[in-house]
């Protein structure tokens, strides 16, 4: 798997006239190598592939990267890549600058002698857009924990306990049921702060009628899972009630639009209209969805503004919502995996009104 990943690699390498890459961020360098050790950064040309570790990453690089030749850091790292440049007559390398620090620009066009740093786009997202049956699996048991979490928290809140102390519910449950840790810090935005789209679990107090949005992933084997759902508790507001039911509605029609050929702006417009038809599409103002992998957002943007045309193999979010200030909000997400000839829902968890 791992040679078949590097022979792509290089094939895009030599579409865009590159000889060489500098792979630094660290889903990138799980991918393509393995390896999920940390202070590293790979340095893949056209013919040989080298890693570059420490003494304390040693032993599990040769483990988990057999494919890769070991640099050691403290072993005139910058001589020897030095030297493989000059010997393979490299003088274009590629580097993702949305995923390179300045300083780390600075060390690498310090150190590196008769070279020119490039960039390689998105080369690598590319590369990782479609997953294979392997991802699936791994992606498939990090919605399962998601979906068996939120089935515990249902019977877990209570009026009086914090946003804080769901979070950590969810997060603890997860973790102890084969999670590694979370896609991202979790979010549970209750009464009228479920009106923001990223409310973070903050001490407010779960009281009684209030909106309870749950937004939270899990990590299995480095794949992450995502999903979104909003639940009550007491009497809820009719006018949250009934966007609810409008959220519901998008992410329905979406869904069914969601199918491989599709232009993926088109899905993200299905959704946005359903909601536009109701009054409410000033209120819904972020993207549809994303794709989803070994980074919680990652390629495909679903979005109004995405020029992809869906494909079998994709895992996507379809996430719509709706937002009142000072009232409250609605968004349900699932992630799909896209099929030859449709779409699977991964979560399974419910999404009709749960009043608690």
């Amino acid at each position: 798997m791992i040679n078949s990943r590097l022979q792509a690699l290089r094939e895009q390498l030599t579409k865009k006239n590159l000889q060489a890459i500098l792979v630094t961020k660290k889903q990138d360098i799980f991918y393509l190598s393995s390896f999920s050790g940390d202070d590293t950064f790979l340095f893949i040309t056209l013919h040989d592939a080298y890693l570059t570790t420490d003494f304390r990453y040693v032993e599990q690089a040769e483990r988990e990267a057999p494919l890769y030749q070991l640099i050691r850091k403290e072993n005139n790292l910058w001589d020897k890549l030095n030297d493989i440049i000059q010997k393979q007559k490299i003088s274009r390398i590629g580097v993702q600058e949305c995923d390179i620090s300045f300083d780390d620009y600075k060390k690498y066009t310090s150190n590196l002698t008769n070279v020119t740093l490039l960039s390689a786009d998105n080369i690598l997202q590319l590369l990782r857009i479609k997953k294979t049956s392997q991802e699936l699996d791994n992606i498939r048991v990090a919605v399962e924990i998601a979906d068996n979490a939120f089935s515990h928290i249902l019977n877990y809140i209570k009026v009086g306990m914090t946003e804080k102390e769901i979070s950590l519910e969810l997060e603890y449950f997860m973790r102890k049921h084969k999670a590694s840790g979370v896609s991202f810090e979790t979010i549970v935005a209750s009464g009228v702060r479920s009106s923001m789209p990223h409310g973070v679990a903050s001490d407010k107090i779960i009281s009684y009628g209030d909106t309870i949005t749950l937004d939270y992933g899990a990590i299995y084997n480095n794949y992450c899972s995502d999903m979104t759902r909003t639940i009550f508790i007491g009497d809820p507001n009719e006018e949250i009630l009934k966007i609810y039911d409008i959220v519901k509605l998008a992410q329905t029609e979406a869904i069914k639009k969601a199918q491989p050929g599709t232009n993926i702006c088109d899905i993200d417009k299905t959704a946005r209209d359903v909601i536009s038809n109701y009054g409410y599409g000033n209120y819904f103002g972020h993207a549809l969805g994303h794709g989803v992998g070994l980074d919680v957002h990652e390629l495909p943007s679903v979005s109004t503004k995405s020029t992809e045309v869906l494909e079998a193999g994709m895992v996507i979010t379809i996430e719509p919502g709706i937002y009142l200030p000072n009232v409250g909000g609605v968004r349900i997400e699932d992630m799909l995996a896209i099929t030859p000839h449709s779409n699977v829902i991964l979560p399974t968890s419910s999404k009709d009104i749960i009043i608690l």
